[in-house]
């Protein structure tokens, strides 16, 4: 803009936007849209672990970033949440499942954007093996073990 010409700033390091020499016409709201892909967040990964008797454990990882949250909802409440300065590790953020048939979300998001994976809560899991010859594969119902012989 015009009006900011040689006095707004972006520092790529921190993210942030400085105007400087401020006047009393510059009061107001402002918003960055910012179309740098390299700010959206990453898209969540989820693990399954069955866990026995139709409960399961999900793990949501995510790449950290600048101001990523990452966390677990249900029907709009926020179960549990994590973040972390430490750019350098991946968050996760497990969340164990009853029998419940709720859909469950798991959210990453910056103040950029923000990215959503639905898990149905009735333990979605899929039990698979490299075919070979006579290969024979079956679930064993307590401790939901994925077995093949």
């Amino acid at each position: 803009m015009e009006q900011f010409k040689d006095r707004l700033q972006w520092d790529s390091q921190t993210g942030l936007f400085t105007i400087t020499h401020l006047k009393t016409e510059d009061s107001g709201t402002y918003k960055v849209d910012s179309k740098d892909a390299q700010n959206n967040v990453s898209m969540p990964n989820v693990t399954v672990a069955v866990l026995g008797r139709g409960n399961c454990s999900v793990l949501c990882s995510v790449e950290n970033g600048r101001e990523v949250t990452l966390s677990w909802r249900r029907e709009g409440e926020i179960l549990n949440h994590t973040s972390s300065p430490d750019l350098t590790t991946n968050l996760s953020l497990p969340l164990e499942m009853g029998e419940h048939n709720h859909t469950y979300y798991c959210e990453a998001k910056n103040p950029v954007s923000s990215r959503l994976l639905a898990v149905p809560g009735n333990c979605p899991v899929l039990c698979s093996v490299k075919n070979g010859r006579e290969v024979t594969l079956s679930w064993q119902r307590e401790g939901g073990t994925c077995l093949f012989s």
